[in-house]
């Protein structure tokens, strides 16, 4: 016969063990979904053709880094001399249109190799100059530092597009991940364009937007991953410090209205990071619900982080949201 001892070491073995096991489910659970993640990656950003683009350039004789700030501004101590804005002329002459490209990375980096510098070759090849932005982040961010360098880069544009031979109206923004995020809220004439004194973009057009910050989920190994991204993403934008108001306001359906540019939005089904779900759903039904004209590609079996989107059910999507462009 069980003693009674017996039966309440294990009830408390039970008590301790079935959390853990769930934890421990939970985390490789995680674990596979970013080795699937990290190796789709690695066949679909294509960097090679953003590395084979630059060395193209540089074979002409293109300069194709430029600082969007003056020497007074980069010498003022809050890292204005790491912004690099990266030239990508059209190989034709085309009607001057031209799209700026935020490559994403949670606020924590600038991912121009794989987010920047081979989708700029793609624009380039479809008859469009694309210019690539790498704004600051990480501990020389906060301050809303990644706004104030794009709205400068698409200032810088204007005042010198005689030389880069483009018409600084009806210009596209792109950005990847919280790169979504930044034009998303760019995009917005209260948080962004307007506030900054910079020129309305035409369209939006956004890879995998990390656009509506949460928590949500029922897998707790995720649930403590999106808190330390959101963490990293409020640091690297708002900075240390951020108040709830300030974090709510980094959301970016709250931010559409009825004239906010027409948005291209592209989302895997399968990115466990930013979820679609909660992310790009929230953000289309919000331009939806304001009259805005959108168009929502949500791919099957597409992780995050997929950029060009090469081998995978996304390919072809940059083509897809240009023409969604062209047709404003």
């Amino acid at each position: 016969m069980i003693s009674k001892k017996t039966k309440k070491r294990k009830t408390v073995a039970a008590i301790i063990l079935v959390p853990v096991a769930y934890i421990v489910i939970c985390t490789a659970v995680m674990g596979v979904q970013l080795a699937l993640m990290g190796a789709q990656g690695a066949k679909s950003t294509a960097k090679e053709k953003g590395e084979r683009r630059l060395e193209e350039l540089e074979a002409a004789g293109v300069r194709v880094e430029y600082e969007v700030y003056s020497d007074s501004e980069m010498s003022a101590g809050d890292s204005k001399e790491d912004v690099r804005l990266y030239y990508f002329p059209a190989e034709e002459k085309t009607d001057g249109r031209f799209v700026l490209i935020c490559p994403g990375g949670a606020y924590h980096e600038c991912a121009v190799d794989t987010e920047g510098f081979p989708i700029a070759a793609e624009v380039n090849r479809l008859g469009h100059t694309a210019f690539v932005l790498e704004y600051r982040v990480g501990e020389h961010g906060g301050n809303y530092a990644a706004l104030e360098d794009l709205a400068r880069a698409v200032r810088f544009i204007g005042d010198n597009a005689g030389e880069f031979g483009v018409d600084p109206d009806g210009y596209a923004l792109m950005g990847f991940s919280a790169g979504g995020n930044l034009i998303g809220l760019f995009g917005s004439e209260d948080a962004g364009y307007a506030k900054y004194g910079a020129r309305k973009p035409a369209c939006l057009i956004m890879g995998y937007p990390w656009c509506n910050l949460n928590v949500r989920s029922v897998n707790v190994a995720k649930v403590v991953m999106y808190s330390l991204l959101n963490s990293r993403g409020y640091d690297g934008l708002i900075g240390k410090g951020a108040t709830k108001r300030q974090k709510t306001d980094m959301r970016v359906p709250p931010h559409v209205t009825a004239d906010y540019p027409p948005t291209y939005i592209m989302h895997g089904k399968s990115d466990f990071l930013v979820p679609a779900s909660t992310h790009s759903d929230a953000l289309y039904k919000a331009l939806t619900d304001n009259g805005v004209r959108a168009r929502y590609e949500l791919c099957p079996g597409v992780h995050h982080g997929v950029g060009l989107g090469e081998n995978t059910a996304a390919q072809g999507w940059i083509e897809r949201a240009l023409d969604f462009w062209d047709g404003q």
